[in-house]
């Protein structure tokens, strides 16, 4: 494992938990944007369409983070892809907290004003989304961040 204050590269594809990779964490954001937005949607229920895109944005920027960091691409910008990703995660968390605590809260009441079924109407619909976006952005910060920092592997050039 490797702290942000080491210019040490990390190994390419691998994100600081030694069962999990980039490919199958930005894998995880990708699905559950997809499932998010698709939810947001269905259900008329705007907190999931923000889940859903702020994981896109996840996924977009933080693939773009891997794949700068492990030489794949040039590095094109002073902004650093990584503190971007986790920034986003990291509000994320805080709003989810809050949403968690409000479904709870209204676990039986009308927690969506905007529902049109009975899912995604009352706080307990609420409760596994707010769940499952905390412990993925946990993750996500946990193995971007020690790219904040480290020195990005040259990009590879042909011969």
């Amino acid at each position: 494992m490797h702290s942000s204050t080491t210019d040490e590269p990390l190994e390419p594809r691998k994100g600081t938990c030694p069962m999990c990779s980039y490919k199958m964490l930005f894998g995880f954001t990708a699905v559950s944007s997809l499932a998010f937005l698709l939810s947001g949607f269905i259900f008329l229920a705007p907190y999931w369409m923000y889940d859903g895109l702020s994981f896109l944005a996840i996924t977009v920027i933080g693939v773009l983070a891997w794949r700068e960091h492990d030489g794949l691409m040039e590095k094109t910008s002073g902004v650093d892809k990584a503190l971007v990703t986790c920034v986003v995660s990291a509000v994320s968390i805080v709003l989810e907290l809050g949403f968690l605590v409000a479904a709870i809260i209204l676990w039986d009441r009308v927690m969506n004003p905007w529902y049109w079924n009975a899912y995604g109407k009352k706080g307990n619909s609420f409760v596994f989304c707010s769940t499952w976006s905390i412990i993925l952005n946990s993750f996500v910060i946990t193995n971007v961040r020690p790219m904040i920092g480290a020195t990005p592997k040259p990009v590879a050039t042909p011969i």
